[in-house]
């Protein structure tokens, strides 16, 4: 039977429902940072229609920080992909993730973005007038506490001295791509997102990039969880990390390892 593949939204909330729990014994569930959307939802359709393999593949985007909360509180799957090295390690250390299959794959950068309707000349340097530009505005960004993408975009705001006029402003999104939404449907002015996300947004622009030395090395890092049939994921895993994948990352935006 030729493999398809699905993908699940996942639902990060109190009391919400995950996707996972319909899945057959033999499907490969796949829990991925929000931001890897669109290049891993290609990936998986290549993998499946190229490669031969009998198995569904079933994937959850989230928020790093509540897919790893969620797995924490026993969500089943068989690969993570997060946009933090710091979680994957926390996964380790609590015996959930399998140490000796951590793999940074991917890198990416920052970016500031505004919707089409507006006008902006900023550009990014120490002391930039970002809350001066954002008026009675909003900046969109992830969660800083748990989003990876809202984590860097603190430090970097932090690094440039301007975090501190524009903590008020901000309007807080439980992963990149909400915030990224945000911005698209004008409820914000400005939103900072990763590079890779502005390029497939609509509605609108790229104000300016971050430089990577503001915040902390942003990596994608894959593992393996524990107590899963390495049988069935390991040949996914394997596609997944190779370069076939690592090419179709990279037309997205990403960067390698």
């Amino acid at each position: 039977m030729r493999a398809f593949f699905s993908t699940l939204i996942l639902v990060i909330a109190i009391g919400g429902t995950t996707p996972n729990r319909g899945a057959a014994a033999d499907d490969i569930i796949v829990l991925a940072a929000a931001s890897l959307a669109t290049a891993l939802d290609e990936i998986v359709e290549y993998i499946n229609s190229q490669t031969g393999m009998e198995t569904n593949i079933l994937v959850s985007y989230g928020g790093t920080g509540g897919l790893s909360r969620q797995i924490e509180n026993g969500l089943p799957g068989h690969i993570f992909i997060s946009a933090s090295r710091p979680w994957i390690a926390r996964l380790v250390s609590k015996g959930l993730l399998d140490a000796t299959s951590v793999r940074d794959i991917l890198t990416n950068r920052l970016a500031l973005v505004a919707n089409n309707g507006f006008a902006s000349d900023l550009k990014i340097y120490p002391g930039f007038p970002i809350a001066e530009a954002l008026g009675n505005g909003r900046l969109a960004i992830g969660e800083t506490t748990s989003v990876p993408a809202g984590i860097y975009a603190k430090q970097a705001l932090q690094s440039l001295g301007v975090w501190k006029s524009v903590k008020d402003k901000l309007a807080p999104a439980k992963d990149v791509r909400a915030a990224l939404m945000l911005v698209q449907r004008q409820e914000t002015e400005l939103g900072i997102v990763y590079k890779t996300d502005a390029a497939v947004g609509t509605n609108i622009y790229v104000v300016d990039t971050f430089d990577p030395t503001l915040h902390e090395p942003i990596y994608y890092t894959a593992a393996m969880l524990t107590h899963v049939d390495a049988a069935i994921a390991q040949p996914f895993y394997d596609h997944l990390t190779g370069q076939i994948a690592l090419g179709i990352f990279k037309r997205h935006g990403f960067r390698g390892q």
